[in-house]
């Protein structure tokens, strides 16, 4: 039986679906989990660990200022692993997603639990820091033994920005459920509009989350500058479930207020989506417009893809992996630019569409196949 750490922002519905795969595949597993927070309730994914650990706070006074704030939460982390390491923990691997600030003291406290530091970045935890947190965090990054990293391109920055050891990378991506329920699914687009009641409309769905870099403000102001030009029976749909925060509270009440003065006729998710509500998004959906600020690897561009939605992408977003036999999607290169793309776009929906060979290479990337990897992965570590 392997023991795995699984550590980081476990209160995460990602990580809720890595962990939940990973012990479907492989029952054996025995996977503890050590949170950065402390919070009194425990994690989703708590059902298929066998024990949940926490940041001990002891400092937490100075959390909060400037720079000593970071210095006392990576103290406190450190003295967590230290005292988890007191109690003769061991294991076989342990897997950090979301590489943020407190682990610049860690490195030699996770080799006193495992001699396997694999780090799992995700994103944003690389392309929305700053310089000077990448610079403190490049010694964490050098000293781990692997980092998981899921396309060329994201492997290629990583690279560059923490010096990192080409022997250190391993390809290794987050699948997601929806390409898998997609594969499966029946389900026309009418049928997709009939089920959420806007059967008559032509949609158009912004961005995948409330986080203010997917820029909805910004797009919403680029279609109001066409909308003449724009089909009168338009629908807007933005999919703000997640994060939650009262900043992004605040956010989305601002959206709401600019939507109902624009005069367009929309519908706005805040609330959990299961998975065949998220299936509904992605098949109803005419066009779907993607430019947010930064990007590693978007998943949701793979499940627009094979809903045979249009895509709008912004040109500063680069897939390389997407882009080998044709440009599967339109692209604008500013955001000034979408109004004229979008024109296009409506006109000649089936300019811009996936090759089959891209299509079969998508259908890789459902938690199905990709788990498979993972647990390939993982078997190399023993006891």
């Amino acid at each position: 039986m392997r023991k795995i750490l699984i550590v980081g922002g476990v209160y995460d519905k990602h990580a809720y679906r890595f962990i939940s795969h990973l012990k479907k595949e492989d029952n054996s597993l025995n996977i503890d989990i050590l949170s950065y927070e402390q919070k009194e309730e425990q994690p989703d994914c708590i059902t298929y660990c066998n024990d949940a650990f926490h940041l001990q706070e002891s400092m937490q006074k100075f959390y909060k200022i400037k720079y000593l704030g970071l210095i006392t939460r990576a103290i406190d982390f450190k003295r967590t692993l230290e005292n988890l390491a007191s109690q003769h923990k061991k294991y076989d691997a342990i897997l950090i997603l979301w590489i943020n600030p407190q682990n610049i003291f860690a490195i030699n406290s996770y080799k006193k639990l495992s001699n396997n530091i694999i780090l799992v970045p995700l994103g944003s935890d690389v392309l929305r820091i700053s310089k000077l947190t990448r610079f403190i965090l490049r010694p964490f990054y050098q000293k781990a033994d692997y980092i998981a990293l899921p396309s060329a391109g994201f492997q290629q920055t990583v690279k560059q920005l923490f010096h990192i050891k080409d022997t250190q990378i391993v390809t290794l991506d987050f699948g997601s459920d929806q390409i898998d329920t997609i594969l499966n699914s029946k389900i026309s687009r009418l049928e997709a509009k009939q089920e959420l009641g806007i059967a008559e409309k032509y949609v158009i769905t912004i961005g995948y989350n409330a986080v203010k870099a997917q820029n909805h403000l910004l797009i919403l102001k680029q279609l109001a500058r066409v909308r003449e030009q724009l089909p009168e029976n338009l629908f807007l749909i933005l999919p703000m479930t997640y994060p939650k925060s009262p900043e992004l509270e605040e956010y989305i009440k601002y959206v709401k207020t600019y939507l109902n003065n624009t005069g367009f006729k929309y519908r706005i998710f805040e609330d959990y989506l299961d998975e065949e509500q998220l299936i509904l998004l992605r098949k109803c959906s005419d066009i779907f417009i993607h430019a947010q600020t930064t990007d590693a690897n978007c998943a949701t561009i793979f499940e627009y893809l094979l809903s045979d939605c249009t895509i709008l992408n912004g040109g500063w977003l680069h897939y390389p992996e997407l882009e080998k036999d044709n440009m599967p999607y339109f692209t604008f290169n500013s955001i000034k630019d979408l109004g004229s793309c979008l024109i296009e776009a409506i006109k000649n929906p089936e300019q811009h569409k996936p090759s089959l060979r891209l299509i079969s290479d998508m259908a890789q990337k459902g938690w199905n196949y990709q788990i498979r990897l993972w647990i390939a992965f993982l078997s190399h570590f023993n006891d």
